[in-house]
């Protein structure tokens, strides 16, 4: 059975009113068990880099519009709701410092009941790693290591870390420590053939991101069977997530619906659609309609 996970805004006027708090208890309340959120600290006016998920590569926000910060969004969230797990999809570690985010990480975890999934990617837009001081290039390799750093850091007692790209020194703590013993899990997105190895050697899970007007069943189905063949063995299952880009509207239903069905039977473990937000009458009645479609 395939899961029905939901983004919930971050962005505009909406995420502030009716707000994130409110978008959050609305979709689990329609039936979502997974709530995921979006990643930018800044954004630039003239963007040369290609956003992936586009056709024609732009991201087509204005860069004046409010984004919220992503792990707080998922503490509110979290607040807002008692049994759905909240997300990111995805941070972009690479332009962050690995224990900073394991701190903010383990504190959401800890206060929700072991309700946080970090989604973690390289990140695509080179204009925001140079504002924040962080070097592009290197992104995949500190990715990589951030990841290590980020265990390390949730089992309280982190061990020294020295490596190409980050450095970790001994003799700190970094309490407190995730609600789960396992620490919080970490899904790697990306649809490059090095996201999907990288998913499959380092993550707890893949976040696989597609366009809701381009997603091919047999494309998805094919790269899904590349990321579990590529798990080591003896490593738990991987656990594989679905994220449309691309609003669901009401009245376009019955044309998403096969394909969301296809896209449940390639065997994805969760699909995240975008309802129809803001309003909240609309998106509870298009998320029970797909949860009915992808069950």
């Amino acid at each position: 059975m395939t899961a029905l996970g939901c983004r919930i805004p971050t962005t505009e006027d909406a995420a502030a009113a009716p707000g994130v708090g409110t978008f959050a208890a609305a979709a689990e309340d329609a039936g979502a068990g997974a709530l995921w959120v979006a990643d930018h600290v800044v954004l630039a006016r003239d963007v040369s880099s290609r956003y992936p998920y586009a056709d024609d590569g732009r991201l087509r926000v204005d860069p004046a519009t409010p984004w919220y910060e992503a792990l707080i969004a998922c503490a509110w969230a979290a607040a807002h709701t008692t049994t759905a797990t909240v997300g990111t999809a995805v941070l972009v570690l690479p332009q962050r410092h690995p224990v900073e985010v394991a701190k903010q990480a383990a504190t959401i975890d800890a206060l929700s009941g072991g309700r946080l999934l970090l989604g973690v990617g390289t990140g695509w837009m080179r204009e925001e790693f140079e504002a924040l001081g962080w070097p592009y290039e290197d992104r995949g390799r500190r990715l990589d290591e951030g990841i290590e750093v980020l265990r390390s850091c949730w089992t309280g007692e982190p061990e020294p870390f020295e490596g190409e790209t980050l450095r970790v020194p001994a003799g700190i703590t970094c309490y407190p420590t995730p609600a789960r013993p396992g620490g919080v899990p970490i899904y790697v997105g990306g649809m490059t053939g090095r996201a999907i190895r990288r998913a499959a050697a380092l993550g707890d899970g893949w976040l696989a991101l597609a366009n809701l007007d381009e997603a091919d069943p047999a494309t998805l189905g094919a790269a899904l069977e590349r990321v579990h063949a590529a798990r080591p063995a003896g490593r738990p299952p991987l656990r594989t997530v679905l994220r449309l880009v691309g609003t669901i509207a009401e009245d376009d239903l019955a044309r998403h619906l096969p394909l969301l069905r296809d896209l449940a039977a390639a065997g994805f473990d969760e699909i995240a659609v975008d309802p129809p937000w803001p309003d909240l009458d609309a998106g509870r009645r298009v998320l029970d309609a797909v949860a009915t479609a992808i069950a």
